[in-house]
């Protein structure tokens, strides 16, 4: 029988006993472990995660700047209607403008007269007006309110041709 010091606490075993077996068989396991090999499979499902990695960027970035372009698109269209509506309001205003101006005319020369204050008395005194030149005045805005009206017309019948 011999005797085995085992480093467990400083204790003495025997040979026959479990734990020198036990100790026994450790050793010789320890020379037949093996690291694990890699083999073309696993190079295959590394590439395989990469690559949809990067799919998943590329799909990611592409969609981004396909809505950042949709969003200019949307933006130019927004600023170009805002355009024409800007240049519609300015038409109509000057249409009223016009109109405002031919109602005033017509106003004086349907009262000519204005008040005038003599003497501390206010007294109307008829306006003196050129008729032919009136006329003139009158068909001149006629014109100027017929172009505005019909303007925005022969704008949508350009873009038709």
């Amino acid at each position: 029988m011999k005797t085995i010091v085992l480093n467990l606490n400083d204790t003495i075993a025997s040979c026959d006993t479990l734990v020198v077996k036990m100790v026994n068989a450790k050793e010789s396991c320890l020379s037949m472990t093996k690291e694990t090999e890699t083999n073309f499979n696993d190079v295959l499902i590394v590439a395989l995660i990469c690559a949809v990695i990067v799919f998943l960027a590329w799909y990611g970035i592409s969609n981004y700047f396909k809505n950042k372009k949709v969003e200019r698109e949307c933006k130019n269209n927004m600023d170009e209607e805002k355009r024409k509506q800007d240049v519609e309001d300015q038409k109509n205003k000057q249409l009223s403008e016009v109109r405002k101006e031919l109602m005033n005319f017509h106003r004086e020369l349907a009262f000519p007269y204005e008040k005038v204050k003599v003497d501390n008395e206010l007294k109307f005194v008829k306006k003196p007006y050129e008729k032919e030149g009136s006329e003139k005045y009158i068909k001149h805005l006629d014109e100027l309110i017929e172009k505005l009206s019909n303007q925005p017309n022969q704008e949508k019948d350009d873009s038709k041709q």
